[in-house]
């Protein structure tokens, strides 16, 4: 795990499995402490911001736009990093990469894969109604959490866990 300190940080993964923390992850904060660059290694890299209570904009598509955008902060999530986990606000997830973990936390989030072969997951039991999109073929989505979670993608082609809440389009 590595986790951002104050100020401008960058986080690169390394061979195994490598979580990058931009910021502190002490406590649940909605302050932004930075504007960090997040890059994959050779093995799967994770973004993760489950300790954000603000609405946050993250993108892996190698542009300073993720973050809590609102209050300044423009972090790098690098294309390399395939797999984030968002936090407790209404965030927004995009990947701009096929075969990647997307998963939204307990606020109200949209999610949306730009490639194929992608996991995507709403928020969990008790979490707001989600509204995941689908591009590409072949991707999982779990939105089995007792809430009215929209689907957007090809129904035919995409393996979906649902309960009788969701809505798919």
């Amino acid at each position: 795990m590595l986790v951002g300190g104050a100020g401008n940080d960058s986080l690169v993964g390394g061979e195994g499995v490598s979580l990058l923390v931009p910021g502190a992850r002490l406590a649940y904060s909605n302050a932004p402490t930075g504007n960090d660059t997040l890059m994959g290694g050779s093995g799967p890299s994770y973004a993760d911001f489950s300790h954000r209570t603000d609405n946050l904009y993250l993108s892996n598509d190698n542009t300073g736009n993720s973050g809590d955008t609102g209050a300044g902060e423009a972090t790098v999530i690098e294309s390399s990093v395939k797999n984030i986990f968002a936090g407790t606000g209404n965030d927004t997830v995009v990947s701009t990469t096929p075969g990647s973990f997307l998963s939204a936390g307990y606020g109200s989030s949209q999610i949306t894969s730009a490639g194929a072969n992608t996991v995507l997951t709403a928020g969990p039991q008790g979490a707001g109604s989600d509204s995941v999109t689908a591009d590409g073929a072949a991707n999982v989505l779990f939105l089995s959490n007792s809430h009215a979670d929209s689907y957007g993608g090809t129904v035919s082609s995409d393996l979906l866990q649902t309960d009788s809440s969701d809505v798919l389009g």
